[in-house]
């Protein structure tokens, strides 16, 4: 009991205080071994959903969930009997994961994932941070720190696109859909880390020079600076796919 609670309460931190973002980065276990930490997934899932609107009931689309994630699975050494997959009732952009394999789309976002390369690409981001186990890792303290996990899981989505056949690109889509969502010049990074440079595609993700001025334009120095300060705290406190 001791350990599962200590566990449950790791879960718990990472999901909704943690890394740039309060939810997804949980971690997927060895089936032998898997029994703690599934219940701790559990006991975080009771907390987790409902501040996403619930779990929203469509057949449809988890049985799509399903029928992409079954491909990204096996290329990812990933037991297929372990995952779930769940819409939530929220407006946000988002995607979230939780121990042992529950992988969360948000309605909002699932919506503006038109095709099963760019549902896939959200996908395996996901799947990446539950192989990763990066909800298990201690609190990221920066948003740099945060940026790096996202970084490694967008490679590996990036990868295992291209092992099953969907398109690579698609994650670059996906960063451009959350664009509004991530922390500033993150889509950059982002971008820049699959490889796109001086690249149509990528120029239309970072925006020009004009837009990143207009982003930072406004008030005083010192204003400018706390309204900075603001903006990470709140991202750190947040949930979203750049997590």
């Amino acid at each position: 009991m001791r350990n599962l609670l200590a566990i449950t309460i790791v879960v718990l931190a990472t999901s909704f205080f943690g890394c740039a973002e309060p939810n997804s980065r949980c971690a997927l276990v060895p089936v032998q071994n898997n029994a703690i930490e599934a219940l701790a997934g559990k006991n975080a899932a009771r907390v987790f959903e409902p501040q996403f609107g619930g779990i929203l009931e469509n057949p449809i689309a988890e049985a799509r969930m399903k029928r992409i994630g079954s491909r990204l699975a096996g290329s990812a050494g990933v037991p297929e009997n372990l995952l779930q997959y769940h819409l939530l009732d929220s407006e946000k952009l988002n995607a979230a994961s939780l121990p042992v394999g529950r992988i969360y789309i948000t309605k909002a976002l699932y919506a503006r994932l038109e095709s099963d390369d760019l549902l896939a690409a959200v996908m395996a981001h996901e799947l990446a941070h539950l192989v990763y186990r990066d909800c298990f890792k201690p609190r990221c303290k920066t948003l740099d720190e945060s940026l790096q996990r996202e970084l490694a899981a967008d490679a590996f989505a990036a990868r295992h696109l291209e092992l099953n056949g969907f398109d690579r690109d698609a994650m670059l889509g996906v960063i451009r859909i959350i664009k509004p969502a991530q922390p500033q010049s993150w889509h950059i990074a982002r971008s820049e880390n699959l490889g796109y440079f001086q690249d149509e595609r990528y120029s239309e993700v970072a925006g020009s020079d004009s837009e990143l001025l207009a982003e930072n334009a406004g008030g005083d120095t010192d204003s400018s600076a706390q309204a900075d300060e603001r903006r990470r705290n709140s991202q750190l406190d947040s949930l979203a796919l750049y997590n």
